[in-house]
């Protein structure tokens, strides 16, 4: 239990007080009636003054669960069994045990502001615990909660009384909720959604995310040099799938510890930890000063203090990594006292950066010339920062190219926007061990050189092949072709053989 929640006593109880507690729970050729018509649903344990606890749903109600519950009538879809995965940070389909339950795991991470956060699978009269965050999950070995109830009641009791950091809540992330200053200035906003200019296309975005059924924050950015800056939040415009990664998401986000309340850019991620990493907001800092040109602006940056993932610790300490309290090993039974291989878990850190300019996604570009305009502008900035600062990006695609419309006269014309330096590296760096042990950067958009050689340092002409790239996606995808079969041509060219 300690092993999953590490900031708890656990208490020294008398394990016979629980002895029959559970077996009432129908597991007999019944239940397959009784049940049957909700094994698709998803339980799910919440606070007791949630509006959850109040609402009649037949669904979860994924911006407040505290730990999502799934329950099926035998162990046969097990999505921890050894069988099916045997690597604790895979991530499935939706077409295996652990991808419908991993799919779980991603929709909690993208309702709710979220360090790692807690699920229960029962099988029948069997269970395990996993503990999830954004470098993988860790499992418990599967228990018969019948025959030793004492463990699920444990875990329940000590979450239903851990704190909310503890539980896995961002503390630096605060729920808007209504009667609030900050829920009434939202509301304010929202009311002007038919008198803003239709040019204004920044605040009508930001409107426009503040509908729906997702919850309003208030995000705090602690900046070394500026301090602590709040920010007030939607629905993001843009939110990586899955658990295990970044975990990215951006926001058009109103600045309200400004006094001018502008509009900006937030990028909430889980950046990698290494000892050459370098922030993505002081690498723009540099560009900045050295004058590249077409890059974002940045404003704050910096770290969450404390909140670093720690499934890559657990996968590290595996081999003596055991709760003291139950005798049980925190990993699959069936990989139980096997040699533990070599870590493929990242140690993530979380972070926030914020830009001056928002953009909008490049395949909203409106014409032809609009998309090639905001390329070359994108090349420019790419031939700055390696001109001027001997950097290269390193992860030149569609979603790091955005488009910035500005009035000239009367007609509206189109700017580029070279975004998303966290992968970039000094030249004079290419040389050097790699800091990751896979090729980073976005797959489909890579060089057929790198592609072949991952080990291959990036050069210049790797770089223009990746915006050759980009311009073919986006006039195939989105502009009057020839091609005679445009989903076979796209996933030939860009998803054809992709690597698992």
């Amino acid at each position: 239990m300690a092993a999953f929640l590490p900031a708890m006593d656990v208490v020294q109880d008398d394990d016979a007080r629980y002895v029959g507690l559970l077996d009432e729970v129908r597991l007999d050729k019944g239940a397959a009636t009784m049940y049957g018509s909700f094994e698709k649903l998803y339980g799910g344990m919440y606070l007791k003054a949630s509006p959850a606890m109040t609402r009649q749903r037949a669904h979860s109600d994924w911006a407040e669960v505290e730990v999502f519950v799934d329950c099926k009538l035998d162990d046969s879809c097990d999505p921890y069994d050894d069988g099916i995965c045997n690597e604790v940070s895979c991530s499935g389909t939706d077409d295996d045990c652990l991808g419908r339950f991993t799919a779980c795991a991603s929709t909690v991470f993208e309702y709710q502001h979220r360090t790692h956060h807690f699920s229960v699978v029962l099988l029948g009269s069997w269970a395990r615990l996993a503990r999830w965050d954004r470098s993988g999950v860790i499992f418990s070995s599967k228990f018969d909660y019948k025959q030793e109830p004492t463990k699920l009641v444990r875990f329940f009791w000590h979450v239903a009384r851990a704190s909310a950091e503890v539980r896995g809540h961002d503390t630096t992330a605060t729920r808007v909720l209504p009667g609030s200053d900050d829920y009434e200035l939202l509301q304010a906003w929202k009311a002007k959604d038919k008198t803003l200019a239709d040019d204004d296309y920044v605040a009508k975005r930001f409107v426009k995310s503040l509908s729906g059924d997702r919850p309003w924050w208030r995000l705090t950015v602690s900046d070394k040099t500026h301090g602590s800056r709040d920010f007030l939040v939607g629905r993001p415009t843009f939110a990586a799938a899955g658990v295990v990664g970044r975990g990215t998401r951006g926001y058009i986000a109103l600045s309200i510890s400004d006094p001018a309340r502008p509009f900006v850019y937030l990028k909430d991620c889980w950046r990698v930890v290494h000892e050459r990493s370098k922030l993505e907001g002081d690498i723009l800092a540099e560009l900045n000063e050295k004058g590249v040109g077409n890059i974002p602006t940045a404003l704050y940056h910096g770290d969450v203090e404390g909140q670093v993932t720690l499934s890559q610790t657990f996968w590290k300490n595996s081999s003596r990594n055991t709760d003291r309290n139950t005798q049980e090993n925190v990993q699959d039974d069936a990989r139980a006292g096997t040699e533990v291989k070599k870590c493929s878990m990242k140690t993530h850190q979380h972070y926030r950066l914020v830009v001056k300019e928002v953009g909008l996604p490049l395949q909203e570009f409106p014409t032809g010339k609009a998309l090639v305009d905001a390329v070359i502008d994108a090349i420019y900035a790419h031939q700055d920062a390696y001109n001027l600062a001997g950097v290269m990006h390193r992860d030149i695609s569609v979603g790091n190219i955005l488009i910035l419309p500005y009035r000239d006269g009367e007609n509206t014309e189109y700017s580029g926007l070279l975004a998303d330096w966290e992968l970039s590296k000094r030249v004079e760096d290419e040389t050097k061990e790699p800091r990751h042990p896979d090729r980073t950067g976005t797959w489909q958009f890579m060089s057929v050189g790198t592609l072949l050689d991952p080990k291959a340092h990036v050069q210049v002409s790797d770089e223009l092949e990746s915006f050759l790239h980009v311009i073919i996606y986006c006039a195939i995808r989105y502009l009057p072709n020839t091609c005679d079969d445009v989903g076979e041509f796209m996933y030939k060219f860009f998803d054809d053989g992709l690597p698992l």
